[in-house]
């Protein structure tokens, strides 16, 4: 049996999961286990996290940061795209003067953040199947700061669908989302002992397919809490609105709905402490 481990955040961003993610990580690897981490979905800005949009660039491979960190402990054999099957890159629009109000359909929050690429990648028997969503306009007429030779590297020869605004983006999303995130997942789980689910933001059940967890964290700034899997499973389809995904339920929604079974502290630089830490893998191995 693969032990499951869903991680979801109490903020709507940097709330800490990817360091517990990796402490988690970390401590299952050294248990001798075959360790997996699984993030649906996710995102990041080519100007603000510049290093890591460069060495997307160079390795020619769109991926989460936090996918890449987590990853390099546990050095797993499947490919990051199944760890990670579909990823955006938002760009900065570029601006002839500062405080200009540009009218953009494909604009997350204001300029500094253009919707360029997204990945959906799939498993085949082959191999993998990539499909890029780009904004190809705003690419060929030169209005991000990112270049147009490297959108290349990142596309490859892959499939691409061009759009020209969120309402594409978020119809291709509602038709892929689930069957890329589920076909990804089984790929990842199929040869692994445990699998640590990193949910995106505060979303606190990521995908319809994941139909069990074995253990349940929500994490914040100094603290985490447990939670029963079942229950939270529950409350989380019991605030589903169709036609919006699951993962449109945040932690918000759910928070009085049920309490949780125990607060952790974590402490500043080394997060959770060997106690707590050993409880979890014995909570674990019963599981295993």
């Amino acid at each position: 049996m693969v032990e499951r481990i869903l991680l979801t955040g109490m903020l709507s961003f940097e709330s800490g999961k990817t360091h517990v993610a990796k402490q988690l990580a970390a401590r299952f690897h050294s248990e001798g286990l075959k360790v997996e981490y699984f993030k649906p979905i996710s995102g990041h800005n080519f100007w603000y996290r510049y290093e890591h949009s460069k060495q997307c660039i160079e390795r020619e491979q769109l991926v989460s940061k936090d996918a890449t960190r987590v990853r390099e402990i546990i050095k797993p054999s499947t490919a990051a795209e199944m760890a990670n099957p579909i990823h955006r890159l938002f760009v900065p629009m570029i601006i002839t003067r500062p405080g200009e109000i540009l009218h953009n359909t494909l604009g997350l929050a204001g300029w500094d953040s253009i919707f360029a690429i997204q990945r959906f990648s799939t498993p085949q028997e082959n191999g993998i199947t990539h499909v890029f969503l780009v904004a190809r306009s705003l690419i060929d007429q030169d209005n991000l700061i990112i270049r147009s030779e490297d959108i290349r590297s990142l596309v490859g020869e892959n499939k691409v669908i061009p759009v020209e605004n969120m309402e594409q983006v978020q119809n291709f999303e509602n038709a892929y989302y689930e069957t890329t995130v589920d076909s990804a997942f089984r790929r990842v789980e199929r040869d692994s002992d445990v699998v640590i689910i990193e949910s995106f933001n505060d979303s606190i059940w990521p995908w319809e397919g994941l139909d069990n967890v074995d253990q349940v964290y929500v994490i914040g700034p100094g603290q985490m809490f447990r939670y029963d899997p079942e229950k939270f499973r529950k409350a989380s389809f019991l605030m589903h609105r169709e036609p919006a995904p699951i993962r449109s339920v945040t932690l918000g929604r759910i928070s009085d709905l049920m309490k949780p079974l125990e607060r952790i502290s974590l402490h500043l630089g080394t997060g959770i402490d060997k106690v707590y830490m050993d409880k979890i893998v014995v909570m674990s191995n019963k599981g295993l």
